[in-house]
């Protein structure tokens, strides 16, 4: 039997990422090809840049977090495999505690907005609407 592949295409202007922050999965490994634009892959060794008609690959336990740090859009094909509920370690700057700190990520109360929290002191790290 065969691994369920989950595809996303993503459309990145400038500044935008393909998830919420610096991250790993347990057991899902990812391939990012980029059709168009540049897209900067910060990882443990150093940024990787992929350009159009290149691909990158993170296995699982790797983190990683790919931004447009460029002026042209960055189109580009994810697939993830397995497919399915999935572990992922999140990691960002909390301005409280100084440092990369594990996060929760969680819709607010009105639902209008995704929420990420450093789970070591509460404060608010990023909203996502």
């Amino acid at each position: 039997m065969g691994r369920q592949l989950q595809r996303l295409l993503y459309e990145l202007e400038t500044g935008d990422s393909f998830g919420f922050c610096y991250h790993r999965h347990h057991t899902q490994e990812e391939v990012f090809y980029v059709q168009a634009g540049t897209a900067t892959f910060e990882t443990a060794d150093g940024d990787v840049e992929v350009t159009a008609g290149e691909a990158v690959r993170f296995p699982p336990m790797e983190f990683q977090r790919g931004t447009n740090r460029g002026e042209e859009r960055v189109v580009a094909l994810a697939l993830s495999a397995p497919r399915g509920p999935e572990t992922v370690d999140l990691l960002r700057t909390c301005p409280t505690c100084g440092e990369r700190t594990p996060q929760d990520v969680a819709w607010n109360d009105e639902s209008s907005a995704i929420v990420a929290t450093c789970e070591a002191c509460g404060s608010e790290t990023g909203r996502f609407e």
